[in-house]
Parts: C-alpha cells; structure tokens; sequence
C-alpha cells in the first residue's frame, strides 16, 4: 500500500512509511496537499454525474 501512496503522490516510500507509522487524520485540504487526492469537492452540483447538459 505504501508504494502505491509513493507513486501517487510523488513521495519516497520511506517518507510514506514514516507518515502513516501511526493513525493520522487529514482534512481534505491537507490530503490533497500530500497528493492522496486530486479534488475537494465543496457541494453535490461540483459532481459530475455524466449526464449531458
């Protein structure tokens, strides 16, 4: 799992360990900062629910 967290987020494998040694919580800010998600979505119209328009 962790060398699928270093190739997604660009990190080395040693610092994913270190970071995820113990429980640690992330706001969606701070999870896309570290690069584990791409968007935050603020409300349900930002979804794209692939219906045209």
């Amino acid at each position: 799992l962790n060398e699928l967290y270093a190739k997604h987020t660009g990190k080395a494998v040693e610092q994913i360990e270190k970071d995820m040694d113990r429980d640690r919580f992330m706001s969606a800010e701070e999870a896309k900062e570290y690069g584990l998600i791409d968007h935050v979505i603020a409300n349900y119209q930002e979804i794209d629910d692939g219906k045209k328009k």
